[in-house]
């Protein structure tokens, strides 16, 4: 079988620089809300507004923004690679993102699964016990 790409690819970028911010909250918003903002908000001043603001505009406004892959699909992926990375810390609320988003827990457990070969039982174990934990 033979495939082929055609070039140039189409461009998957919709937004401007200056709507990097905007954009990107209004994805990151209705999934996490005020999360990041709220947990950094005990720093110093710049960093505490500068953290969420670089994870709102570089992840959500760069990224989440991108056409070719739906947001649902895009937090599996990224609970894969936090899995695979055993960032423990942030399985949860990527679980629960997840879930908001129309993922079941089987549908995660099966993506974990599928990871199995390539990332080894205790990435995923650690992240399946994460999930367990999550009502």
């Amino acid at each position: 079988m033979v495939f082929f790409i055609l070039l140039p690819l189409e461009n998957q970028c919709e937004i401007e620089d200056s709507e990097r911010y905007e954009k990107g909250f209004g994805i990151q918003y209705p999934i996490y809300g005020g999360e990041i903002k709220d947990k950094y908000s005990s720093l110093p001043d710049e960093v505490s507004k500068a953290l969420p603001r670089f994870l709102t505009e570089f992840c959500f406004g760069d990224f989440y923004t991108r056409k070719a892959i739906d947001i649902k699909t895009r937090e599996l992926l990224i609970l894969c690679v936090l899995t695979t990375l055993n960032s423990t810390n942030q399985i949860i609320p990527h679980t629960i993102a997840n879930i908001k988003l129309g993922n079941s827990k089987e549908t995660i457990y099966e993506g974990l699964i599928q990871c199995l070969p390539y990332i080894g039982f205790p990435s995923v174990f650690n992240a399946i016990n994460a999930i367990m934990s999550i009502e």
